[in-house]
């Protein structure tokens, strides 16, 4: 049976509703407990805030909506609400869908935290962040043009990555690393003409060392203040000359400006080689002093990639958007 009990005593003033079959009401279980200063306890009879619940089991605290299950606007949910109603936020399922959400309906911020300290920053223009022990370790969301971009920061508090865009370019992609410093060293981006650029203080290739297993092989590229192209190979002459033609990959990437070749004789006998004529689909080479030599030679051919002619070796300093991080 349900009984109603007053207590007086000044360790704890309240209103105590207990159930259970003894005489004595007092000894029945106490299934709620309104308290002196207004508090509510189920399951406790020293309720610490406005509603404490408390077991020595599981406790689940549910909210049911739209049991019915006939009108998708009727959504369980929960309100918070401060500074005279003029703060709000809310958690609970969002009107007509399916989707649970966490919204603060103000100019203001949602944080997550772990071991009383904070993990997440979900700011309220739209950036998202990453703390351990403090400090920042990641930053995604719009700069102040409203392109995205993801910041990648190491213990020192400085840039690692930086995923973003040219400046003034929106919709051109651009990944570039930084050193300790917060001096980008390697980068790569796409230009106002479309073209992919890539930029570091040197450029390798690398493989697996078959002669020593555990190592690789890393070779670097020549640099040179041109964006150029090369056909070589081996040819003989017949009777001191010959043409040699390039092949058709080679005509396609080349804009037949800035040819050179460089050409080594393969016999002592040679008395040199010049090139005759040069043009963006073959070379003539003939010997020198009216030779009429049968003989081998090597070459190589170079020119200036096509849509690369006016290539620039100074340029301004490439501008890259950050992440906004004041919101």
């Amino acid at each position: 049976k349900w009984s109603l009990v007053r207590e007086t005593a000044s360790a704890g003033r309240g209103l105590r509703f207990t159930f259970g079959s003894a005489a004595n009401y007092f000894s029945n279980a106490t299934r709620f407990y309104l308290a002196e200063s207004g508090n509510v306890g189920i399951g406790t009879t020293n309720p610490t805030e406005q509603l404490h619940l408390s077991s020595t089991g599981p406790v689940t605290l549910k909210i049911e909506a739209d049991t019915d299950n006939i009108n998708e606007n009727d959504n369980p949910r929960v309100q918070f609400s401060q500074d005279g109603g003029q703060v709000i936020g809310r958690l609970g399922y969002r009107t007509g869908l399916n989707h649970l959400e966490l919204v603060n309906e103000t100019n203001g911020d949602i944080y997550l935290g772990a071991n009383n300290a904070d993990v997440m920053r979900l700011r309220s223009n739209s950036v998202i962040s990453v703390y351990k022990s403090g400090a920042t370790l990641l930053n995604m969301g719009p700069t102040g043009t409203d392109n995205g971009a993801v910041e990648i920061f190491g213990p020192n508090g400085n840039l690692n990555l930086l995923m973003s865009n040219p400046g003034g370019q929106p919709n051109r992609g651009l990944i570039q690393i930084y050193d300790e410093s917060q001096q980008a060293q390697v980068g790569m981006y796409v230009n106002s003409s479309g073209q992919g650029l890539m930029f570091a203080d040197v450029k390798n290739f690398r493989s697996e060392n078959p002669n020593q297993p555990g190592t690789e092989i890393w070779y670097a590229c020549p640099e040179g203040p041109e964006a150029a192209a090369y056909v070589r190979g081996t040819a003989r002459l017949s009777n001191g000359r010959v043409e040699i033609p390039f092949p058709d990959h080679f005509i396609a990437v080349t804009s037949g400006q800035g040819i050179t070749a460089t050409l080594t004789p393969l016999s002592a006998e040679s008395r040199g080689l010049a090139v005759v004529e040069k043009g963006p689909r073959r070379i003539v080479v003939q010997e020198l002093a009216g030779g009429k030599g049968n003989y081998e030679f090597d070459y190589m051919v170079m020119a200036v990639r096509s849509g690369y002619e006016d290539y620039q070796v100074i340029r301004e300093k490439l501008e890259v958007p950050r992440v906004a991080e004041e919101g």
